[in-house]
């Protein structure tokens, strides 16, 4: 996860032969639908594998 406090970009990195790596949509939370509640869904998930 990249973060800037407002910003949110999560780093996927796909293991393999050449290891690839894949970036989120770019989550902020001053636009008027708050992507807050869909950055806390992509952590528990997060928690939840780990």
């Amino acid at each position: 996860m990249i973060t800037t406090g407002g910003t949110f970009v999560f780093i996927k990195l796909i293991k393999a032969e050449t290891p690839e790596y894949a970036l989120s949509d770019i989550f902020e939370i001053r636009n008027r639908g708050n992507a807050l509640y869909d950055v806390m869904k992509i952590l528990k998930r997060i928690c939840n594998i780990i």
